[in-house]
């Protein structure tokens, strides 16, 4: 009886249920909006940054993160490999080894980071050959380096010059070996720039005497947004393996704290966004409540009790609430799955962790949808109690003097 009556209120007063449930649509449409931007966002740049090199996930021998040595490897990683090979959700990954040494072109000299990766894997994983800004990639050819553009730039060296690389091995030699530089490379990283040296895994391993051995494997996932169930689901199937698996979290948490501080700044915003909200619908909701002032009085004067006109009044703000919510859902959504797909263009670029960026982009979730839809119903019917106590509170003599 009391949900047909509010329903009747409602289409009674067209003009101003319209105007209460384009507020709350606009509400929420806003706020789904906002959560929307902000998660795709944070995903993009958070997917941006560890795609260009570091990776989603991270495999390495325990306490390598702790004690980066050069001893403390991973041996056997093709069988990691292959059981990585068995999760359709991972889309590459690619090991990597790590050293120090010493290069010289000329009569420039400079110490820098020796990386050994597998060609093939690296660009299925990390698309290395497409962050190659002058010369080519590696061929069939032996000895040949790609360097990054900032060093490149140091030792006035260019494609085609022969470079000298001197390190000391695991096995307390000194190697030395004359190398080719066929490529230089912009990973996005200024400091990786000015200081990797990027050779053939097998060449590495050699010049090191470390067959077979590498310190790292990253990993990249289909969604970023998935992380933390992929990443449990790898976890299980290599646990006892003594090895450590990470998240970009632990291996750069700079860049993570830096990515919650953001968040936090936004969840301020959208907490303003839903103040304004909530201060349109009160002031609607008010505002019907006083223009029914002579219609509460008539039911008082019938016998309702003050209960039944309070209950009713929140009867009529949570329906509106639903189909402000509906509607805003559309319409958030509407205009969410565009940004989704092609993003905004910002005016200019912004840097964020060493990584460039000039699209903003937005995601549909289930988040951008219960989240608003939450904050809305849960304001609407808290701004509700307030007209609705002075609802039932009216004195039927002085409301039918009301005009």
């Amino acid at each position: 009886m009391l949900i047909k009556l509010a329903f009747r209120n409602i289409l009674r007063q067209k003009r101003r249920s319209i105007l209460t449930i384009a507020t709350i649509s606009a509400g929420f449409a806003f706020g789904s909006i906002s959560i929307g931007i902000q998660t795709g966002s944070f995903n993009q740049m958070i997917d941006t940054f560890t795609r260009a090199y570091l990776g989603h996930i991270q495999i390495h021998n325990e306490g390598y993160l702790e004690e980066p040595t050069l001893y403390n490897v991973i041996r056997g990683y093709e069988i990691i490999g292959d059981e990585l090979d068995g999760f359709d959700f991972i889309e590459g990954w690619a090991p990597r080894l790590y050293f120090a040494g010493l290069v010289s072109v000329d009569e420039k000299s400079d110490a820098v980071s020796i990386v050994g990766i597998d060609p093939k894997l690296e660009n299925q994983t990390t698309h290395f050959d497409g962050k190659i800004v002058e010369g080519t990639t590696f061929s069939s050819a032996p000895n040949e380096v790609i360097l990054g553009k900032g060093l490149m730039d140091a030792l006035d060296a260019k494609i085609g010059d022969e470079l000298v690389l001197v390190v000391q091995s695991a096995d307390g030699s000194m190697g030395n070996d004359l190398y080719r530089i066929v490529g230089k490379v912009d990973v996005g990283n200024e400091a990786s720039n000015r200081m990797s040296v990027y050779m053939q895994l097998d060449e590495a391993q050699e010049i090191m005497v470390m067959n077979g051995q590498i310190h790292e494997i990253a990993i990249i996932i289909g969604k970023i947004s998935r992380l933390n169930r992929y990443y449990e689901i790898i976890s299980a199937k290599l646990q006892g393996t003594g090895i450590s698996l990470v998240t970009w979290r632990a291996v750069n948490p700079n860049f993570a704290e830096m990515v919650d501080t953001k968040k936090g700044a936004f969840f301020i915003i959208q907490f303003v966004i839903m103040l304004i909200v909530a201060v349109g619908v009160l002031n609607t909701v008010l505002m019907s409540v006083l223009e029914r002032t002579r219609e509460f009085g008539v039911l008082k004067a019938l016998g309702t009790r003050p209960p039944v006109i309070f209950r009713l009044i929140i009867v009529e703000s949570a329906i509106m609430s639903v189909f402000g919510m509906i509607f805003g859902s559309i319409f958030g959504t509407a205009i969410n799955l565009p940004m989704a797909h092609w993003g905004i263009k910002t005016p200019h670029s912004y840097d964020i962790g060493g990584i460039l960026f000039d699209t903003m982009k937005s995601e549909v979730t289930v988040q951008t949808l219960t989240m608003p839809a939450i904050i809305v119903l849960f304001t609407a019917l808290f701004v509700s109690i307030f007209p609705a106590i002075r609802a039932a509170r009216t004195v039927p003599a002085k409301s039918l003097r009301f005009h």
